[in-house]
């Protein structure tokens, strides 16, 4: 398990030029023509446009501000509130609409040949317990309160990283997002 702290990571422009990107973590591509396996990042929007396309990569999106995100997904307007995850595919046409105060979203994005992700809001009061099989990758975002792993405090945003088999014990009160990337089976067609 890795400690990953908002502090550390570096904010880079979006590839349309539309936002802002904070990348949490990120595995390289297994293959020679994809940029990245999976990526998790907190993007801040400031106002309504377009996101990147990303063919082949299925996305996952917690709008992380008060007011929530609303967005165009294909044309079907969607209003996501806080701290629920939707799912859509990366070539989709997807825009940010209505947007009056800067909005910060976490994303999971995953190549659909290497695997699939999931994303969810849990509620920490005391103690909770997060477990990582092995092959998968599992991370953990402070969202608010008062958290702790192993003894350290998280501030928001910062996350921890497990790529074992393990229990993570997340002690306080507050809210953690939980990130999971299952790399697909080879013996699964």
């Amino acid at each position: 398990m890795r400690r990953l702290a908002r502090s550390e990571r570096s904010v880079t422009p979006w590839r349309n030029g539309g936002g802002h990107t904070s990348e949490i973590a990120v595995a390289a591509g297994s293959s020679a023509n994809a940029g990245f396996d999976w990526r998790l990042s907190v993007a801040r929007i400031d106002g309504d446009g377009d996101f990147s396309a990303y063919p082949g990569v299925d996305r996952l999106l917690m709008p992380l501000s008060a007011g929530g995100l609303d967005l165009l997904v294909d044309g079907v307007r969607q209003s996501i509130p806080r701290f629920e995850a939707i799912p859509f595919a990366g070539e989709a046409r997807v825009s940010a609409v209505d947007v009056t105060a800067p909005s910060l979203d976490l994303n999971v994005m995953v190549r659909r040949e290497f695997g699939t992700a999931s994303l969810g809001c849990e509620a920490v009061e005391r103690t909770h317990l997060v477990s990582n099989r092995a092959g998968e990758v599992t991370a953990i975002i402070a969202l608010d309160g008062a958290l702790r792993v192993n003894g350290e405090s998280l501030e928001s945003e910062d996350a921890v990283l497990s790529g074992e088999a393990e229990t993570i014990e997340v002690e306080g009160t507050g809210r953690i997002a939980i990130a999971c990337v299952r790399p697909v089976s080879p013996d699964s067609d």
